[in-house]
């Protein structure tokens, strides 16, 4: 089981590669800001 700082690392990690992915697929900053705000009220809960 991680702890909590192993878990908010791989938050962050997979997080930033989400950006990197959408941008890549050339995702419109609107739609990126709305799944960004979406992912973190996701992985606080």
């Amino acid at each position: 089981m991680m702890n909590n700082e192993q878990q908010q690392q791989r938050s962050d990690y997979l997080y930033e590669q989400h950006l990197t992915h959408i941008t890549i697929q050339g995702k419109r900053p609107a739609t990126i800001d709305d799944y960004s705000r979406t992912l973190g009220r996701i992985t606080h809960h």
